[in-house]
């Protein structure tokens, strides 16, 4: 069964980040994954950042995954997003 982290090596070169390489910045979700890992459900978001590049991050966080689930449901990939960390929690504009 592949772990996330060779699913991340699939999407683009490199390890996958957590949300805080992005913190702040306004960028554009082009891909979403999800994996089940040793603490529950990951989601793993191809971007776009502010300089160009793609990213890859993941998210274990309850409101990115809600946010990200109803996302996909719509179907309006590629998405505008800033992710923004206010204490211990995780929240998108």
């Amino acid at each position: 069964m592949p772990r996330l982290g060779d699913f991340a090596k699939l999407q683009a070169e490199g390890k996958p980040y957590n949300l805080d390489s992005i913190a702040g910045q306004e960028v554009n979700i082009t891909d979403v994954g999800w994996a089940t890992g040793k603490y529950g459900e990951y989601v793993l978001l191809t971007v776009v950042d502010e300089n160009g590049e793609i990213q890859n991050v993941r998210s274990t966080g309850f409101l990115i995954l809600d946010a990200v689930r109803h996302l996909q449901e719509e179907g309006t990939l590629p998405c505008p997003a800033r992710f923004v960390k206010n204490g211990n929690t995780w929240t998108v504009e």
